[in-house]
């Protein structure tokens, strides 16, 4: 039995339920700064065991897993020191927020690995446990839609309010495109099989104008997915909107529009064109849905859905992303 620990407990409240939804893992130690949090968060699972210090998750020898899902700000020193501490890692993304950290986090796998310790560290990317979005890939590479030549995907965050008022306006660093654009990132790059490309990006500071919030608010990226995919990423954290992801898919024999929670598929074009609306449910997917095969993954040898180089190699385009932005 996995004995896990998990750090921050906004989105950490879903990791708790996701672990435990496994015969095969428990969560035994829950951490967050915010001491009500904590208690109503440990009232809630029936955890016992609290702490507002980090450092007693990680540094208990009796934790296997460390989950963590603190203020992104914190997520490279948490990751750092529970590999360090030899813990598998569970981290919401983004792992981290600079090139810096991506390369001391790097260099702490790789001081676990030649300890010889076969450590496992995976990050939320949860879009892809999503019904449509399987059944879209599915389509895809069955043929359905042709050869994809454009991808298009934006993340209206929709919250302006926890935007300027909440702990992003208090994290140095923080990227749109990190804590909201990497999760279309990460499926687009999933749903066509090629890896993004960015060529060119431009940032945009609208709604949050004059608040404590520093960052700009809105960010799109234009690129390639492989060589022949033009495609186009986004964040709007500003969007006077619901939550919504915005995906569409466009193949030579057809399309995807995925909008304000409507899925739907075009075929031929006018004036015979055929429209066929999914009407499975969305969202269908938990924050903690990824942890069951992260659970398989160490005590079984299972395949893991999202390893490190993988988690490695989104934070890099996503940063190549900010970069982009940053040299207009």
């Amino acid at each position: 039995m996995l004995k896990v620990g998990v750090i921050g407990l906004g989105v950490g409240e879903r990791h708790i339920y996701g672990f435990n939804k496994s015969q095969y893992a428990t969560t035994v130690k829950i951490c967050d700064i915010n001491s009500k949090k904590l208690a109503d968060v440990s009232s809630r699972s029936g955890i016992k065991e609290t702490t507002t210090n980090s450092d007693d998750i990680i540094l208990d020898p009796s934790i296997d897993v460390v989950s963590i899902a603190s203020y992104d700000e914190y997520h490279a020193k948490h990751v750092i020191d529970a590999l360090d501490a030899g813990k598998h890692v569970f981290v919401e993304k983004p792992i981290c927020l600079t090139s810096k950290e991506l390369d001391s986090i790097s260099e702490a796998y790789l001081r676990a690995c030649n300890r010889g310790s076969k450590l496992l560290l995976s990050s939320n990317f949860i879009l892809r446990q999503e019904e449509r979005f399987i059944r879209l890939k599915r389509r895809i590479d069955d043929g359905e839609l042709g050869d994809i030549f454009s991808v298009e995907g934006n993340y209206d965050y929709g919250r302006v309010d926890k935007l300027v008022f909440g702990w992003r306006a208090k994290t140095p660093g923080y990227s749109v495109m990190h804590g909201g654009g990497i999760h279309i990132l990460d499926l687009c790059q999933w749903i066509t099989g090629f890896p993004y490309s960015p060529k060119s990006a431009l940032t945009n500071k609208s709604v949050t104008c004059g608040t404590d919030f520093c960052p700009p608010d809105t960010i799109l990226s234009i690129g390639k997915f492989g060589d022949n995919i033009i495609g186009k990423i986004g964040a709007n954290f500003g969007s006077q909107t619901k939550h919504f992801h915005q995906i569409k898919v466009y193949g030579t024999r057809g399309s995807f529009i995925h909008d304000c929670g409507v899925s739907k598929y075009f075929f031929g074009s006018e004036p015979n064109v055929i429209c066929e609306v999914d009407t499975s449910p969305f969202p269908s997917s938990e924050k903690g849905d990824l942890l069951p095969n992260f659970v398989s993954a160490i005590l079984d040898g299972a395949p893991l859905d999202i390893d490190f180089e993988h988690v490695k190699r989104i934070m890099e385009i996503s940063l190549a992303v900010d970069a982009l932005a940053t040299c207009k």
